[in-house]
């Protein structure tokens, strides 16, 4: 399945009526370094974005968090940095940073910026919660931003942030690992791609897109 900046249509009853889910970085540097386990869900919740079932956010934060993993050779498990995530030299020399930027131009992604609001409700956060848990300051920003555009879910596969799961301080916002709460029954990508297991990553010339 190719995952590029085409558009999609959609009704304005139909985009108000879908979830909204904020992915945090971590979902997407387990997607382009194919991390075991854990990429797959966040490729099934993408094509439920392109198929309109759901409003994916993200924060613009996620442009220099990804090409900083890109650019170390290191991406984040479950918020730790551990080496060799990309899984073969193929990724490593195809998925660039000019790649991941086009990515995150695509459509079917609401790109939030960092202003003074973001700043200052993840500043409020920080003071009345970090006393359940220890957030690097771009945690606090992710949390901020998905509150901001009333997200229902916070989806990420840092541990840290799961521990503000259930706290009143965060309404009806609800942190965890990705999932597809909404999927009412639609068979996924994982349910019925057979045989594909690593898919490639494909960037040559001026035409440069992500297949995943």
């Amino acid at each position: 399945m190719m995952l590029t900046n085409g558009s999609n249509s959609s009704n304005s009853h139909h985009a108000r009526s879908r979830p909204k889910v904020c992915l945090e970085t971590s979902v997407f540097t387990a997607l382009f370094g194919q991390q075991e386990g854990k990429w797959k869900m966040g490729r099934d919740i993408l094509q439920d974005a392109r198929e309109n079932r759901v409003q994916v956010i993200v924060s613009a934060l996620v442009l220099v968090e990804c090409e900083m993993a890109l650019g170390t050779g290191v991406a984040t498990t479950n918020g730790v940095a551990t080496d060799g995530a990309m899984p073969d030299t193929l990724t490593q020399n195809i998925l660039t940073e000019d790649v991941v930027a086009d990515f995150f131009e695509s459509e079917f992604l609401t790109r939030c910026n960092v202003d003074p609001f973001t700043g200052e409700l993840a500043r409020r956060l920080r003071g009345d919660l970090s006393g359940v848990t220890q957030l690097a300051p771009t945690a606090w920003l992710w949390l901020a931003t998905a509150l901001l555009t009333e997200c229902e879910y916070l989806m990420t596969y840092d541990r840290h942030l799961h521990k503000l799961a259930g706290q009143p301080a965060l309404g009806r916002l609800q942190v965890g690992p990705p999932t597809r709460p909404w999927d009412a029954g639609q068979l996924s990508l994982t349910d019925v791609e057979g045989v594909m297991d690593r898919p490639p990553i494909v960037g040559t010339g001026q035409s440069r897109s992500l297949v995943i």
